[in-house]
This record gives structure tokens, sequence and C-alpha cells, in this order.
């Protein structure tokens, strides 16, 4: 067992009146690392690339027009104002999704 997995067993054995003030570290453990998952998720949007219509249509095999004909519900366009960019993070995580099945 990895060293900093849970031992439920011994977790199990503990006496009762330990329990309130572990189950308390506990919930704040999961929150610094929930803060820690999101933070790197964050990181990673800020270095996202956004791509015009003709990288991103390079990028998908199809065409500018089947791109703009689809901005309302491709999950990967940016709007920035009148502006239509594509999300080059957006697009990878399209087509793994899209070969997944």
């Amino acid at each position: 067992m990895a060293a900093n997995a849970l031992d439920v067993e011994r977790l199990l054995k503990l006496p009762l009146e330990t329990v309130p003030a572990l189950m308390a570290q506990m919930a704040a453990a999961q929150s610094t690392l929930a803060a820690r998952l999101l933070s790197a998720e964050n990181k990673a949007e800020l270095n996202d690339e956004l791509l015009d219509a003709a990288q991103a249509a390079e990028k998908l095999g199809v065409s500018k027009d089947w791109l703009y004909t689809r901005t309302s519900t491709l999950p990967f366009v940016v709007r920035l104002g009148r502006k239509v960019r594509f999300s080059l993070r957006g697009i990878e995580k399209y087509v793994k999704e899209l070969q997944r099945g």
C-alpha cells in the first residue's frame, strides 16, 4: 500500500472521541487538494492558444464554413466581441471525446 494511502482498517479502530477532529482535518485536506487541482486546471486554461478559423479548420480537417455554421454548438468556440476564435485545448479535448465514442 502507498505511504500516503488511507488505512481504512486503522481508521475503524480509532477511539470514537478522536473521529470528529480527524474528520475536520480530512475536510480541510480535501479542500486544500481541490483548490490545488482547480489551480492546475486554471493554469492549463491560461496557457490555451486561441486559433482563427483557418487554423482551427486545419486542425480538425474541416472547412472554415463548416466551423462557422456550427459556432453555436461547438464547445471550443470563444467569442471576443464580434470575433470568433477557437480554443486549441478545447479542440484537442473535443477530438479525444470523439475518438472515445
